[in-house]
């Protein structure tokens, strides 16, 4: 049995319109999230440890990381790819789940 994109797209209801890529999320963006992120006053600088973050992202952190991306290297470690996706959810940006989610399974 073959399970197109979009048969998976419809049985989940997700989204097919935004972003695919991160790499045009906008630099104030980005700064300002750094800054949200940190549980100190130095911005937060991806890849590392989550115990720098503030304790509701490290949660969001967690749910990013066993849900979201590939189970590779440590899983305290905040990857580019994770925070790229924990900003994407973050600041509210439009995303194409529906491509992102397919991607993964």
């Amino acid at each position: 049995m073959v399970i197109t994109k979009d048969m998976f797209t419809a049985a989940f209801g997700l989204p097919t319109e935004g972003k695919i890529g991160f790499l045009d999320i906008p630099k104030e963006t980005v700064v300002e999230m750094r800054r949200r992120f940190s549980g100190s006053n130095v911005p937060f600088r991806a890849p590392s440890k989550k115990k720098e973050m503030k304790m509701e992202f490290r949660l969001l952190h967690d749910i990013v990381a066993k849900a979201l991306c590939a189970k590779a290297g440590s899983f305290d470690v905040v990857t580019s790819e994770k925070f790229d996706l924990m900003v994407a959810i973050s600041a509210g940006l439009k995303v194409n789940w529906a491509h992102k989610l397919y991607l993964l399974w």
